[in-house]
């Protein structure tokens, strides 16, 4: 597994915890630690998530630098010919 989907994994488990969350705060069985708790946990997997996008970004911008100068030095050299009188 590359690094990119190793976030990615990461960044769905995230989005999924946080959608449970929601999910489980419109619950009306829930005592009010129960729901602070659960926001306690919300704020924590945003953050994650946040700092997760960010990775995923960062490690997409180098291997697009990195393919940019791979192709940069397997591209034939144009050659530019001239008449000459």
């Amino acid at each position: 597994m590359t690094e990119l989907e190793v976030i990615a994994k990461n960044i769905l488990g995230l989005k999924q915890l946080l959608r449970v969350a929601w999910e489980d705060l419109g619950s009306t069985h829930l005592g009010l630690s129960e729901r602070r708790e659960i926001r306690s946990q919300m704020r924590r997997a945003a953050a994650d998530l946040h700092h997760a996008l960010q990775d995923f970004q960062d490690e997409h911008d180098r291997l697009r630098k990195l393919h940019a100068e791979k192709c940069e030095k397997e591209a034939p050299r144009r050659v530019k010919l001239r008449l000459v009188d």
